[in-house]
């Protein structure tokens, strides 16, 4: 799954740490393999990404499902809205191929 955002201006400090926090979260509290990026454009915009990887579609659906009762996620969502800009997070889930 690939989840990103921009970033709103004066929030850089906080991305970073949003991105360590949840990525740490994902990792520790869910299992799963996950990864942060900050997408620089210029001195004032940057993006937050990140890639969570699932064995399967059925290990995506449980974890998917659980969000909701997740406390500790909705804390750390919470931070994301905040240092967002509204209305540009995106999510799409990702199907790998290989040859």
């Amino acid at each position: 799954m690939h989840r990103w955002f921009e970033v709103a201006a004066g929030e850089g400090a906080a991305a970073r740490e949003y991105l360590s926090d949840m990525t740490a979260y994902l990792r520790d509290r869910h299992g799963v393999t996950v990864d942060g990026f900050i997408e620089v454009f210029g001195p004032l915009s940057a993006s937050c990404h990140l890639m969570i990887d699932f064995n399967d579609l059925a290990d995506f659906e449980t974890w998917w499902n659980g969000l909701a009762s997740d406390a500790g996620f909705g804390k750390l969502h919470a931070v994301e809205q905040a240092i967002s800009i509204e209305g540009t997070a995106r999510q799409a889930l990702l199907h790998s191929h290989t040859a």
